[in-house]
Order: C-alpha cells, then sequence, then structure tokens
C-alpha cells in the first residue's frame, strides 16, 4: 500500500506534575522518529493554546487550506485552531534541531 505523506499529531500532553522535564519533547522526538519510518514527510496539528511550543520545535504556522484537503473539510471554524506543519527530513536533521530545543 502507499504510504501517506501525511500524518496529523491529533494530541500530546503532559500531566502538570511532569513538566519541564523535557517528557514533551521526548514525546514529540519519538513520534517524528516514527513518522519517518512511515514515510511520512509533513507532520501536522492544531493547536490552540501550545502554538509557541510548536514553533520552538521547528512548526510553521500555515492557512487551513495548506492541510491535506480531507482534514481542511473536516475543520472546525467555531474552535478557531491555528494550523502547524513541519517537514520531516531524515533523522539527523531531527537529532540537529533537537540541540537547540529549550535554548
Amino acid at each position: 500500500p502507499a504510504r501517506a505523506e501525511w500524518a496529523e499529531l491529533g494530541c500530546l500532553a503532559v500531566n502538570p506534575r511532569f513538566r519541564n522535564q523535557g517528557r514533551g519533547e521526548a514525546m514529540l522526538g519519538y513520534l517524528q522518529r516514527l513518522a519517518l519510518t512511515r514515510g511520512v514527510r509533513n507532520l501536522f496539528c492544531l493547536s490552540t493554546h501550545t502554538m509557541q511550543w510548536f514553533v520552538e520545535r521547528g512548526f510553521k504556522e500555515v492557512p487551513v487550506t495548506r492541510l491535506p484537503p480531507s482534514r481542511a473539510q473536516a475543520y472546525n471554524w467555531k474552535r478557531n485552531s491555528k494550523c502547524f506543519v513541519k517537514r520531516l527530513s531524515d533523522t539527523r536533521d531531527l537529532d540537529a534541531q533537537e540541540l537547540f530545543w529549550g535554548a
């Protein structure tokens, strides 16, 4: 079967007791590497609260129209979520980016 080049990060949350310990970054790093092994080249998410966190980790804000068509059609305009996309290239690039997270 053909591999999807797009994947959505539907939810990433860290219990407040465990914040500021690198757990969110660890989960994101794992998910990005998993996506790469499955042929994903564009990882996207929608957020109403943690926009800066995603930007600091290489995501770019994009208009809804940049999402895959099926996801753009299902977008909930009442929530007013911001859309973010990160282009995934290879694990070495992810390693280099992670060195600067939180810097």
